[in-house]
């Protein structure tokens, strides 16, 4: 019967996410750093080195975890060199989590890129049919990445583009793999992947590596 009550699910789902975008009193949590304009003298994408000043900016406030949503993926628009300085700074800030975005087809014409070193895997078990395979990924670059956790940033929009799900964890060669979001849970929380366990559409359960549940 999937599906079937979507068409009285879906309204009651809208009215439930409209209840958290009335206005809130800041968080002394969570920072949103959102690019809103791109200046016509300065086109996208950005050289790594505006991201190290933005990185190095937030270091001072000791930030628990910081995550970049979008998969920084290439080279340098401008100098190669830019990614060491990256490199650095993300060594220094030892919090941060990149993104990656995963494929519906293998990626056949090219030669398959190796996953980063830290990106975790869960263990899970049931109906399988409710998570999302992928043949393929595109990591981020291992100049500056190679040392940090990654997480997929992929969203399934609905019919309209609308956005009302959020999946968490994807299947990728037959290894159930993080969202970003949830790679960033797991950072904060200091939640290990590996002792974790996700239970196919009832729920994921994040545990520390002595087996703790988060």
């Amino acid at each position: 019967l999937s599906g079937a009550l979507d068409v009285f699910e879906d309204p009651l789902l809208d009215w439930r996410l409209s209840l958290n975008s009335y206005p809130a009193p800041p968080s002394d949590q969570l920072a949103l750093i959102a690019i809103d304009n791109i200046p016509p003298n300065r086109p996208w994408p950005w050289s790594r080195l505006d991201y190290s000043l933005a990185l190095r900016s937030l270091i001072d406030y000791a930030p628990q975890s910081v995550v970049f949503e979008m998969n920084l993926n290439d080279r340098d628009t401008e100098y190669t060199s830019f990614d060491d300085t990256f490199s650095h700074i993300v060594q220094r800030a030892n919090t941060v989590v990149f993104a990656a975005t995963v494929l519906t087809p293998p990626r056949t014409a090219l030669l398959p890129a190796p996953s980063p070193a830290k990106l975790g895997s869960l263990p899970f078990h049931g109906n399988m049919r409710q998570v999302p395979r992928f043949g393929s990924a595109i990591w981020p670059l291992n100049t500056f990445a190679g040392d940090s956790p990654v997480g997929v940033n992929n969203l399934e929009s609905e019919t309209g583009l609308r956005l009302r799900r959020l999946p968490l964890v994807f299947l990728l060669d037959g290894k159930m793999i993080p969202s970003l979001v949830l790679q960033a849970a797991a950072q904060f929380l200091g939640a290990d992947l590996a002792s974790s366990e996700v239970q196919v559409g009832r729920a994921i359960l994040l545990r520390r590596k002595n087996g703790k549940l988060l």
